[in-house]
């Protein structure tokens, strides 16, 4: 008999480009030593503005031509996809603070 998993239906995290992610852990360790691991998440998470905000200044400095952040030296687009992934977390496990305008 063959050897089988039952993975159907679950996440083909084989998709992920790993280039990408190794440059998303740079980041995170970064800012792991300039603030503290997981600070992101702690019990008074920063509201998902800031992570917005952030996401935004970094796309911003890309867009207007500079590649890597004159701090860390790691490339904007990164940080943006680091500030992304922070806020997304922060919301799954239920610790963002929606500021966001309604009406």
């Amino acid at each position: 008999m063959d050897a089988y998993r039952l993975n159907k239906g679950k996440a083909e995290l084989h998709y992920i480009p790993f280039k990408v992610l190794m440059k998303v852990a740079e980041i995170f360790s970064f800012g792991a030593e300039k603030y503290l691991p997981f600070n992101y998440k702690t019990k008074k998470a920063l509201p998902d503005v800031s992570f917005i905000n952030s996401a935004l200044r970094h796309i911003g400095a890309y867009n207007d031509g500079e590649d890597l952040d004159p701090e860390s030296k790691l490339h904007h687009i990164d940080h943006a996809i680091v500030n992304l992934l922070m806020l997304r977390d922060v919301q799954l496990i239920g610790k963002g603070r929606d500021y966001r305008f309604r009406e």
